[in-house]
């Protein structure tokens, strides 16, 4: 087939989809891997993968956002001879007050680990369950609710929850202020932390919820130095986010087993400050009492400048930070990770900087945002909650 033959085909098959909601005027069709301009009547023009394009459900990454707002379709005029459109419709949930929205229901792409997520947490836990709750952060639905615990899960799915599909900047924080609002810590697990790091997950799951084995006293504890190779081992089997290389390693010991280690570097964003304190963590299901201030005022005693640390958002309200002498000075804005369709490898942003796609992606347009090249070649993004940012100095 021809390249204006593949363009025509093209063409008429968006019309029989999606009726005259776009203006195809712009097209100049290449292949379905490389990206075309398309022109959305109601929020302009922009570039997508003819692939991506055919496959979606609304074409339109902005009518994608109202659609999932408004948890209805968009208004799109379909085309007279494509009636079983009408199907895709989805249904609008009803509410006790017409003022009110409705509910946004999130889509699960797998829905598999979602179950084994959701019966984890009940399996562990005897106590009352809200799941699906659609009051707790309203319009949100929040997938478990532990009112005892005031504490809630959320499971997001890297292609559920990705930009392409509404998920923008400030939808996940908006989520948990609204929990934090109603005085409830609202906990958002990555599909791919629970796919490939299902132990760590399991384990602070447990230990959020006061489920844990025993407890480890610091003051019987020792500390010793030691090198990068040493702790690196520790900290991939039981930080979430991995490891980190770093200068100052601190390991903490009960009965010659290390249960403990925080590791140091130089200030890597924020040259203001002297170190940063790069990693902290425990052996799984033991409580460590102490053990993060025995470190600290190790590290202080015997390195002389200002720290600055950062909690994750997503897991932690950074309360071990102000017990260890911490003060918190801002949260920092969301952050991003690029995912490939179907992959649970999530990438750092500052490894596809605009700078750095021209080596790195098949297809690059210096006219184009980084995201909107990222996306033209197949790649998508999800978006944290930020962090909070300390200081001790």
């Amino acid at each position: 087939m021809k390249k204006e033959q593949r363009k025509e085909a093209f063409i008429k098959f968006c019309l029989e989809k999606f009726g005259d909601q776009f203006d195809y005027s712009k097209v100049d069709y290449q292949s379905n891997r490389k990206p075309v301009k398309i022109i959305c009547k109601d929020h302009g023009s922009f570039f997508c993968l003819t692939q991506h394009f055919v496959r979606s459900k609304y074409g339109c990454r902005q009518c994608a956002i109202e659609a999932l707002r408004k948890n209805t379709e968009p208004k799109v005029s379909k085309a007279p001879k494509e009636p079983k459109q009408k199907k895709e419709k989805i249904k609008k949930v009803s509410t006790s007050s017409k003022k009110e929205p409705a509910p946004i229901v999130e889509p699960v792409s797998n829905p598999e680990s979602y179950n084994n997520f959701i019966n984890y947490i009940k399996s562990v836990y005897n106590g009352r369950i809200i799941e699906n709750d659609k009051e707790l952060a309203a319009p949100y639905t929040i997938a478990i609710h532990i009112p005892d615990k005031k504490i809630a899960f959320e499971f997001d799915s890297l292609s559920g929850h990705c930009e392409r599909n509404g998920f923008t900047k400030r939808y996940h924080l908006t989520e948990t202020n609204k929990c934090e609002e109603k005085g409830v810590r609202l906990i958002h697990v990555f599909e791919d932390e629970w796919e490939l790091k299902p132990q760590i997950v399991k384990a602070r799951i447990r230990h959020l919820l006061g489920i844990t084995s025993g407890k480890i006293y610091a003051r019987k504890c020792k500390v010793r130095e030691l090198t990068y190779q040493q702790v690196k081992p520790f900290i991939l089997k039981y930080h979430i986010q991995g490891t980190y290389a770093s200068s100052i390693n601190l390991g903490l010991f009960y009965k010659n087993r290390m249960v403990a280690v925080m590791t140091f570097n130089k200030s890597r964003f924020n040259k203001k400050y002297d170190y940063e304190l790069i990693r902290y963590c425990t052996v799984a299901n033991f409580t460590v009492i102490g053990g993060a201030s025995k470190l600290f005022e190790y590290f202080r005693r015997n390195n002389a400048g200002s720290v600055i640390t950062y909690a994750d958002r997503r897991w932690s309200q950074g309360q071990l930070y102000r017990q260890i002498g911490f003060k918190e000075i801002h949260d920092a804005d969301p952050n991003y990770f690029y995912f490939k369709d179907n992959s649970l490898q999530r990438k750092s942003r500052v490894q596809f900087q605009k700078h750095k796609l021209p080596r790195l992606l098949n297809y690059f347009d210096l006219k184009l945002s980084e995201y909107e090249n990222m996306s033209a070649n197949g790649w998508d993004r999800i978006w944290d909650v930020g962090n909070k940012v300390f200081i001790a100095e």
